[in-house]
């Protein structure tokens, strides 16, 4: 009964961060559905956005800011929409939002265990903002907690 209970805990503390979405999903962001616009030829021959969407939290400590700013450069995603970025970079892994500005963050860096992510254990991450639903800059500064 112990072990059973250990287990049970030790599943609570960790979720999984590995669910990959294809150009074909979609995914609910706050009040509204996105639904992926890119081609999905492209989006599945690109090696750098395969790295990036393979990497959901970190784990395997793929994604960089230089990553992030060539697929930013590559898709030209500098000026355009949530939806075009969202269909490049997957789904956010947290999503905040005020009146005119949204801040899409990307874990770069994550404390896992055995490939799960340890939601209480140390993360870095990349702050994408957006002002009127369009990408404003490419970040040049990582969070770390």
């Amino acid at each position: 009964m112990k072990k059973l209970l250990l287990i049970l805990f030790l599943l609570s503390i960790f979720s999984s961060c590995s669910h990959r979405r294809t150009a074909a999903d979609t995914i609910e962001l706050g009040k509204s559905t996105v639904q992926y616009n890119l081609s999905p030829d492209l989006l599945a021959n690109d090696t750098n956005r395969q790295k990036w969407v393979q990497d959901s939290c970190g784990c395997l400590r793929l994604r960089t800011l230089q990553l992030a700013e060539s697929l930013i450069e590559e898709y030209d995603l500098l000026h355009r929409s949530k939806d075009n970025f969202i269909s490049v970079f997957g789904e956010p892994n947290n999503v905040k939002t005020m009146q005119d500005k949204a801040i899409l963050s990307y874990y770069i860096e994550s404390v896992c265990y055995d490939g799960l992510f340890v939601e209480s254990g140390d993360k870095a991450w990349i702050d994408f903002e957006f002002r009127n639903d369009t990408l404003i800059s490419i970040p040049d500064v990582f969070y770390i907690e």
